[in-house]
């Protein structure tokens, strides 16, 4: 079950195609105006009820190609995808399309400071992500070696 749900959640995001949302969720919430919290918080409901909405929409078969460990993540997104009724695509559209409007109105209220704030703040993940990255390629390469000595 809990698959389901972690598989059900990657699909949205990667449907939906927001991964600003969950980069929205990291900015300083101190830094932020009453209506831009409201709009983020807004935002995250819309999200939620939109997943819940899909998932209620689901077939049986549906849910049984999200069981199918057989196959890999992508292969499972893919079939769903591909299965969708006219009424679930529909309700995907707009569902991506609500979001996306909540996504500009949010954009539109930053102002340049907080814009700048949140540059900085991704450039600093971005290069704390690459540097984890390289460290830990480098100790399992360090681990390689002393295992074939």
């Amino acid at each position: 079950m809990k698959s389901i749900k972690t598989t059900i959640i990657i699909l949205f995001l990667l449907l939906f195609r927001i991964p600003s949302a969950l980069a929205q969720e990291g900015i300083a919430m101190e830094n932020l105006t009453e209506a831009q919290n409201e709009l983020l918080m807004a935002q995250r409901e819309l999200i939620k009820a939109n997943r819940e909405a899909i998932k209620t929409s689901l077939t049986a078969e549906q849910l049984a190609m999200l069981k199918n460990q057989a196959l890999s993540k992508k292969e499972r997104q893919d079939m769903l995808v591909a299965s969708f009724t006219t009424e679930q695509r529909k309700l995907m559209e707009a569902n991506r399309g609500n979001v996306q409007e909540l996504k500009e109105q949010f954009r539109a209220s930053l102002t340049e400071e907080q814009r700048e704030q949140i540059r900085a703040r991704m450039m600093t993940r971005r290069g704390e992500n690459r540097n984890e990255l390289r460290e830990s390629v480098k100790e399992k390469r360090k681990q390689k070696t002393k295992g074939g000595n």
